[in-house]
């Protein structure tokens, strides 16, 4: 499968705005809590400017009891579609997980952490997401398609939504701007080249289990 989105910046009062909307004229979904860290090429943290070397993209994620794995394939700096892959487990395994992608040669993450509320409206899968490390909020819109000669019409259909939403596509080096602002701040760095994995759990662990 591959994955198609497109991204709009929200302000706090267009957040709430498109809350009611998608209630009033969508399919509700569910609303949850969800912390992520994402493996980062770089020790200094900065966002390369193309992944063609390294198309992966690689975050463990939890939602209280449930967590998972999840790799992406692709250019996520571009509008390509991307393959997606995940795998299952519980958060109390959350920790062994970090340890395995160290193992694995993986030394530099990101945290993030978010409340999120999800809807169907017209075929769409619609997230909007409040992040707790940024006064922005984010929409994203998402389709999945078999294959990749599916994702440019995919992409058209997303974009003729956001046109009739009367939103604005985040283009791709304002949305890498702002994820590069989160990652230069030392709070949600994890570098297991000199950073106790032990100690940093400690630190994030209400947030992992999403008790926070």
């Amino acid at each position: 499968m591959f994955e198609v989105e497109k991204r709009v910046f929200l302000t706090p009062e267009k957040l709430e705005e498109l809350k009611k909307f998608f209630a009033a004229n969508g399919k509700f979904h569910e609303t949850f809590k969800r912390f992520t860290i994402v493996s980062i090429d770089r020790s200094d943290f900065k966002i390369a400017q193309s992944t063609k070397d390294n198309p992966l993209d690689i975050r463990v994620r939890s939602t209280g009891d449930d967590s998972k794995l999840t790799v992406k394939y692709g250019n996520w700096h571009n509008d390509q579609g991307r393959q997606e892959s995940e795998l299952l487990f519980k958060t109390k395994d959350f920790k062994e997980a970090i340890n395995m992608l160290r193992l694995m040669g993986l030394k530099y993450f990101i945290a993030t952490y978010i409340e999120r509320y999800a809807y169907n409206y017209k075929g769409f899968e619609i997230t909007l997401d409040k992040y707790f490390t940024s006064d922005r909020s984010i929409m994203e819109i998402e389709l999945m398609v078999e294959k990749q000669e599916g994702t440019s019409e995919a992409e058209k259909r997303i974009r003729e939504l956001i046109s009739e939403l009367k939103l604005e596509e985040v283009n791709r080096d304002d949305f890498v701007n702002w994820v590069q602002e989160m990652n230069l701040d030392k709070k949600v760095q994890l570098n297991l080249e000199k950073d106790s994995l032990d100690e940093w759990y400690s630190r994030w662990e209400e947030y992992i289990w999403c008790r926070k």
